[in-house]
């Protein structure tokens, strides 16, 4: 999953897979050099920003929710959200059991007022869930 950041040029990246791990980038791209590269052979910088092991199995569906909160689930039948510190460290917020089977995608959706998070989690079947107050 891919969140843009405050500028057009600076990206936040989050990643999973079979190593049951959340990996975070942040790609920024200078906006000077873009000018100077018209042609697209900008540089970009990419820093790890954190990972971490967060489940007992291969995360399979992941989503940002916002700039700090992260939505994964994977074959081990778990939501979770994780919330990424200014330290760089992803801590658990929120697990829910999930009764989908073989999970191979996950989306999510924030309410108009910003306070909740709309998950939807698919494999066999479908379910969706609502995170927040």
């Amino acid at each position: 999953c891919v969140d843009s950041g405050t500028s057009v040029m600076n990206f936040r990246v989050c990643s999973g897979g079979d190593d049951q791990a959340i990996s975070s980038f942040e790609i920024a791209i200078a906006p000077e050099e873009v000018e100077a590269n018209a042609r697209g052979n900008s540089t970009c910088t990419i820093s790890t920003i954190a990972s971490q092991q967060v489940s007992i199995s291969a995360i399979r569906g992941i989503s940002w929710l916002d700039d700090r909160h992260i939505a994964v689930s994977g074959y081990g039948q778990k939501l979770s959200v994780w919330e990424l510190t200014e330290n760089s460290d992803l801590v658990l917020r929120h697990v829910d059991d999930t009764e989908i089977g073989d999970v191979n995608s996950l989306a999510s959706a924030i309410s108009s007022d910003g306070e909740k998070a709309f998950i939807a989690i698919a494999g066999i079947g479908a379910q969706l869930y609502s995170v927040g107050s």
